[in-house]
C-alpha cells in the first residue's frame, strides 16, 4: 500500500514491477487534496488501508509513504487501536518511529478514529 498522491519514483515503479508486485495507491485522485504534508491523512484513506491490511489475501503487503512517518503512523496506529491496544501504547509507537517529527493532528486522529467504521473479518490475523 502506497499512501500518497503523488506517483511513486520511476525506478521503484518499475522494481515492483518487475518483482511482481502490487502496488496499490491510497490516496490519489479525490483524496489527493487530503494528503498535503500538513493535514492528517483522510478517514476514507484509512478505512481503505484498514481493509486491506485485514484481508489475508493481501499478504505480504507493505504499507508505505513517502516517509513512513506520518501517514504510514496513522493507518498503522489505526490497526493498533482495532487490536485493543491502549492509546499510551499506540502513540508511544506512533512517537518512536516519527521521532522528533510526530504531529499533534495525527496524534488526535488516532485518538478519535472510529474503530467501528472497519469490519474486523471473523478469522482475522
Amino acid at each position: 500500500l502506497h499512501l500518497s498522491a503523488d506517483e511513486p519514483p520511476a525506478e521503484f515503479a518499475s522494481w515492483a514491477s518487475e518483482q511482481r508486485i502490487q502496488l496499490v495507491r491510497l490516496g490519489a485522485g479525490a483524496d489527493a487534496n487530503m494528503l498535503s504534508p500538513w493535514k492528517p491523512v483522510s478517514e476514507e484513506v484509512v478505512v481503505e488501508g484498514l481493509r486491506r491490511v485485514l484481508d489475508p489475501s493481501s499478504y505480504p503487503l507493505l504499507v508505505m509513504c513517502n516517509l513512513g512517518r506520518h501517514r504510514t503512523g496513522t493507518l498503522i496506529g489505526c490497526l493498533r487501536k482495532l487490536q485493543c491496544w491502549s492509546l499510551t501504547s499506540v502513540l508511544e509507537e506512533y512517537r518512536r518511529h516519527a521521532c522528533a517529527k510526530s504531529r499533534h493532528l495525527n496524534e488526535q486522529f488516532i485518538e478519535l478514529f472510529d474503530i467501528d467504521l472497519v469490519r474486523v473479518p471473523e478469522h482475522s490475523p
